[in-house]
C-alpha cells in the first residue's frame, strides 16, 4: 500500500520521537497523512513540481481507444489491462478494468456477444462476454505453438468472423462462433509476410491491408480465403516499423515507430496522410506529426462520432483526436489524455507480466 504526498510531507520524512504518548500521538499524526493522501493519489501528472499520481490513474502506451456498443474501450498495453467506460471525458480512476491480468494486450473486438482480446505476451486470444457482473473470460485460445505473439484483432461484420495476426508467426487465423463459443474455422501462414514483424491488418473496402515491417505493404482478397496479394507498395526508410493503416474518405492515414524500445523522444515516429498509397513511392504523402503535437509513437487509430483517435506509445503515453476534413486536412485537434512520459512505477507495472 502507498502512501501519496500531502503538501509534500511524507511519513517516513517525519522526525522520530521517544516515549508512549509521543508514538501514539505519531501513529494518530500517520494515519490522518495517510487518509488525505489517499485523496490525491488519483490526480494527474502536476505539470509544474513533476509529481505523479499512481500508475492506475495514468496511461502507459495505449494501442487502442475505441467505442463498442456504447461504451468506451481503452487498451492500456502496458499497464497489462483494457479499461471501458460509459463516458470518454471521465478521470481514468472512474473507468472499470475488463481485465487487469493482460500481458501487453494491443486491440479489442465485438461481434456484439463475443469481446475478443488478443494477450500478446501470453500467445493467446481471451474471449469475453459481459454480463450482468461485469465482463467474465469465456474463453481462451492459442499458445506460442499457434500465436506467436498476436497483435491485433479485427471483426468483419460481412462475414460474421474475427481475424487474428500472429505478427511473429505470420498467420492470419478465422474465429467464428459455434453456438456460446468462438472456434478457429481456417488458420492460413502468408509466405509474403515471412520474415518481417508484422503488427497488424485493416480491412478497408472489403480488402485486407497488411503492414508488415521494413518490407511493403499488401493488399489481399481475405473473404474468400485465398488472402492472395492484390497489389503492394514499397515502404521507404522512415517506415522501417509500420504500425498501422486507416483510411477515411478519400485518404490514408499511416502510422509508424523507430526505435521502439528506447525511451528516449524520436521524431521519426511519425503519423502521415496519403491520397494514394503510390505516395509512398514518390514521397508525396504529409507528415501530420507536429500538426497534432504527437509526443510518442502514435499506433491504432479509430474513428468516433467524425472524430480521429490517435493513441501515443512508448517515449510518451496520451491520446489525441481530430475531425479529418473532405480533403483530409486535420481540424479541431484536441488532447484526450495525456500521460506524459513514463515514471518509475509505470514501467514496474509494465515489466510484471511477459511482452
Amino acid at each position: 500500500m502507498q502512501l501519496c504526498a500531502v503538501g509534500r510531507v511524507r511519513w517516513k520524512l517525519l522526525v522520530p520521537l521517544a516515549g508512549f504518548v509521543v508514538r501514539n500521538v505519531l501513529t494518530i499524526f500517520v494515519a490522518v497523512v495517510f487518509a488525505a493522501g489517499a485523496v490525491g493519489c488519483g490526480e494527474p501528472i502536476d505539470g509544474n513540481d513533476g509529481e505523479r499520481a499512481g500508475w492506475e490513474a495514468e496511461l502507459y502506451s495505449p494501442t487502442q481507444l475505441t467505442r463498442l456498443g456504447d461504451r468506451y474501450f481503452l487498451v492500456d498495453c502496458w499497464h497489462n489491462r483494457i479499461l471501458y467506460n460509459d463516458e470518454l471525458g471521465d478521470d481514468l480512476l472512474d473507468w472499470e478494468v475488463l481485465d487487469g491480468e493482460l500481458a501487453g494486450p494491443h486491440s479489442i473486438a465485438t461481434d456484439g456477444e463475443f469481446y475478443v482480446v488478443d494477450d500478446t505476451g501470453l500467445h493467446t486470444v481471451n474471449v469475453y462476454v459481459d454480463t450482468e457482473d461485469g465482463f467474465l473470460l469465456h474463453q481462451t485460445l492459442g499458445g506460442e505453438e499457434l500465436w506467436n505473439r498476436p497483435h491485433r484483432v479485427q471483426y468483419d461484420d460481412e462475414l460474421d468472423a474475427f481475424f487474428v495476426i500472429g505478427s511473429h508467426t505470420h498467420n492470419v487465423t478465422k474465429l467464428v462462433a459455434d453456438g456460446d463459443e468462438l472456434v478457429i474455422e481456417r488458420d492460413v501462414h502468408l509466405e509474403f509476410l515471412d520474415g518481417d514483424y508484422t503488427r497488424s491488418m485493416s480491412i478497408i473496402d472489403g480488402k485486407m491491408y497488411f503492414v508488415s515491417g521494413p518490407d511493403r505493404i499488401h493488399k489481399t482478397r481475405h473473404r474468400d480465403g485465398s488472402f492472395d496479394v492484390i497489389d503492394s507498395w514499397d515502404v521507404p526508410p522512415e517506415f522501417s516499423s509500420m504500425i498501422d493503416i486507416y483510411h477515411i474518405d478519400d485518404h490514408y492515414f499511416l502510422t509508424a515507430t523507430v526505435n521502439w524500445w528506447d525511451q528516449e523522444f524520436f521524431e521519426d515516429n511519425t503519423i502521415v496522410r496519403c491520397a494514394d498509397l503510390d505516395d509512398f513511392v514518390n514521397g508525396g504523402c504529409e507528415d501530420l506529426r507536429d500538426e497534432l503535437g504527437i509526443k510518442g509513437a502514435p499506433y491504432y487509430l479509430s474513428e468516433i462520432d467524425d472524430r480521429v483517435y490517435v493513441p501515443q506509445v512508448y517515449q510518451y503515453s496520451g491520446v489525441v483526436s481530430f475531425v479529418a476534413g473532405d480533403g483530409g486536412e486535420v481540424t479541431e485537434v484536441e488532447t484526450v489524455f495525456d500521460s506524459g512520459p513514463p515514471g518509475e512505477e509505470n514501467k514496474e507495472e509494465r515489466f510484471r507480466l511477459p511482452k
